[in-house]
């Protein structure tokens, strides 16, 4: 079903259309839908709250107060560290409490209390106004994060203001007439006589997605937290709940078939018992995620994803591991940051190792994830599936704890595995790994070989001795595909990851059938290896 009418808006988002709309997204969620939750009264409330009152907002204590009814919690953007508008601090908190006037607030929370109260609800989460910055350590980022999901989980509808980089700005703005919406064009001929709805492809990701807000890597968690997400995109509002799912004015029960072959973003985790479904979904979130910018990647990064992983355990029934489950690891460390074959990803972002962007500002015994892990990295990462995939490496063991006697060697790190796998000593000769002559110089005219750092700031000195550790082999592709490895003692077998290798047979018309013993004649020592 199309709403056609939102193509002649005007160059605002009209509020009371938006009011509207919202409320019928609602009062269906929670009468009609059976896998939506119905109760409107939280089990619990967030320490502080906004009381809408008119043209007035006060900060209460619900515990002191007593109330009842549901609340609404935000998700924005400040992009700029600087800016400068009312938040809630120490010494204006008294004043907060008998009350302030809407017209005192940042133009994009006036018009968030402005929308929530015309769909007759009381009471509003903003963090900047209901709670105090304090300096937290590491310990308290962490027990933050738990807090925040109660609040957002308690939430009658987590509302998202998508397109303002800044609570500055309006965001009730029109949509630009590059911005495609969805239209109807009447049919003939083979497909028969009809009228059919066209969804141009970049309408959601232009109107929604790649909003400022999109590339916010908290606002993910903070959508799987919500029981619904109503979204303000560019001119119009978009709905998500567990029931219905990408909905926008222009298409009010969501865009139907279509959602089944394109790549729409999810907002809920699949409820099904098929691995191969939710191992995808794992995947497609991680690669979202590392698009995205993370205030704190050193403290944070993990713990960014912590709810999607934890939910993904139970329904997996497998053991999450530094952004890994177990029985996945066999493949899943072949992640990448370059697309290879891949598409490039629009928002792609050059990625760096964590480790080398912290530098002395956290000890570095506190980071999130070891080197073998994707979440070592901020900035964009490629995932390859296993479809097509055959498994070189047995991955053995892992530990939780730091495998490092010195905690102060670089590479330490809070998670560990040992793998088992075909492994190849090379030297760092120009710029690259040199595969020894007498291996090399007999199969090089019938393969590539291809080797990329991580980052390039852990480019070795010249000499450096590395290792190849072989993980996937891809029968269709005629490639073996695997990990640089660089020891960090000498008289020990641990390991931390560089970078990533591919050997690939080279295209012929009577191409080199013996590319499988070619590859295993140059990684021919299969060992036990420990990775941090």
């Amino acid at each position: 079903m199309l709403n056609s009418a939102i193509r002649n808006r005007s160059s605002s988002l009209p509020l009371h259309e938006a009011i509207a709309s919202g409320r019928r997204w609602l009062d269906e969620c929670l009468d009609g839908h059976e896998l939506c939750p119905k109760n409107t009264q939280p089990s619990s409330y967030p320490d502080l709250l906004l009381e809408l009152d008119g043209s007035t907002v006060r900060v209460i204590s619900p515990v002191e107060r007593k109330i009842s009814g549901p609340y609404v919690a935000l998700s924005y953007c400040c992009r700029d560290p600087n800016s400068d508008f009312l938040r809630l601090s120490a010494s204006n908190k008294e004043t907060f409490e008998k009350g302030i006037s809407c017209s005192e607030l940042p133009t994009a929370f006036r018009e968030a209390v402005d929308l929530v109260q015309g769909m007759s609800i009381q009471y509003l989460w903003i963090d900047a106004l209901c709670k105090i910055p304090q300096f937290q350590s590491h310990e308290e980022h962490s027990s933050g994060w738990a807090e925040l999901e109660v609040i957002y989980a308690n939430s009658i509808f987590n509302l998202a203001l998508a397109t303002v980089e800044n609570p500055t700005e309006s965001c009730l703005g029109g949509c630009p007439s590059h911005v495609g919406l969805p239209f109807q064009v009447e049919t003939s001929g083979l497909i028969g006589d009809d009228v059919r709805t066209v969804v141009p492809y970049r309408y959601y990701p232009n109107s929604l997605y790649h909003q400022p807000l999109g590339n916010r890597a908290e606002s993910m968690q903070e959508r799987f937290w919500s029981p619904r997400v109503l979204s303000i995109g560019l001119g119009e509002l978009f709905w998500d709940c567990t029931q219905l799912q990408n909905a926008s004015e222009s298409l009010p029960q969501g865009p139907a078939a279509m959602a089944r072959w394109t790549k729409l973003r999810q907002t809920v985790i699949p409820r099904t018992s098929d691995r191969m479904k939710l191992e995808e979904f794992w995947w497609l979130m991680v690669e979202e995620y590392s698009d995205c910018e993370l205030a704190h990647p050193e403290t944070h990064k993990l713990a960014g994803l912590s709810y999607i992983a934890n939910q993904l355990a139970i329904a997996l029934d497998d053991v999450y591991i530094a952004g890994h489950f177990w029985r996945t690891l066999s493949y899943s460390l072949n992640w990448r940051v370059d697309p290879q074959l891949a598409p490039v990803r629009e928002r792609s972002r050059k990625p760096q190792r964590i480790a080398n962007m912290v530098n002395n500002k956290v000890d570095e015994r506190k980071l999130e994830a070891p080197s073998w892990s994707w979440a070592s990295m901020d900035g964009t990462v490629y995932i390859s599936r296993p479809w097509n995939f055959a498994s070189l490496a047995d991955v053995e063991a892992y530990t939780l704890a730091p495998v490092m006697s010195d905690k102060n060697v670089k590479g330490a790190r809070p998670a560990s595995l040992i793998i088992r796998t075909y492994c190849r000593e090379v030297h760092w000769i120009d710029g690259k790994p040199m595969i020894p002559q007498n291996l090399w110089t007999p199969v090089e005219n019938f393969h590539w070989f291809r080797a990329k750092l991580d980052d390039e700031h852990d480019t070795p000195a010249n000499g450096t001795r590395l290792l190849l550790a072989a993980l996937t082999e891809d029968d269709r592709m005629c490639t073996w595909e695997g990990l640089v490895l660089q020891q960090l003692k000498a008289e020990e077998d641990i390991y931390q990851r560089i970078g990533h290798f591919q050997f690939h047979r080279i295209p012929a018309e009577e191409p080199r059938e013996t590319w499988q013993d070619d590859y295993r004649s140059m990684l021919d020592q299969r060992r036990a290896l420990t990775l941090v």
